[in-house]
């Protein structure tokens, strides 16, 4: 089913900047470096998109690493987690509904979750978005609350 995944469109890849994390022990974030560091993203436009291997309810039980896994829509599935290109994969939950400032916007038709700003994000800043209570009750970890 993954052998032939379409081209993944970048969006606003080349501005995306995958570094340390500002949650302890979160490991990589990713955030928004435009070159002239001035440049404000938005409301409402698209970053990047989450995409990666497609799975269906019944192939997604048998990864052992589901810790990328998103569920689209219905029984569509895309686990990032082999692909270290796809930049999206790499935004953490802030677990502080103060601090998201983007969403996952599902496109079932294209195989991927849009993600999509929803304030204005400053340059230099850290992209978060909630991972939804479904995924933390389905942790062995409890993840760390960031607070500015």
């Amino acid at each position: 089913m993954n052998e032939n995944l379409p081209p993944h469109e970048l969006a606003m890849d080349d501005i995306l900047v995958v570094k340390t994390s500002s949650i302890p022990n979160a490991g990589q974030g990713l955030f928004y470096e435009p070159t002239d560091n001035e440049s404000i993203l938005h409301s409402g436009t698209i970053i990047c998109y989450y995409a990666g291997h497609r799975h269906n309810f019944l192939s997604q039980k048998n990864l052992a690493d589901k810790s990328y896994l998103l569920n689209v829509s219905g029984n569509l599935f895309v686990d990032p987690g082999p692909l270290l290109a796809i930049k999206a994969r790499y935004i953490n939950d802030p677990l502080n509904d103060e601090l998201i400032n983007c969403e996952f916007v599902p496109q079932p038709y294209l195989f991927r979750c849009a993600v999509v700003a929803t304030r204005d994000i400053k340059p230099k800043e850290e992209l978060f978005v909630s991972y939804g209570e479904m995924y933390w009750s389905n942790q062995s970890f409890n993840g760390a609350v960031l607070y500015h």
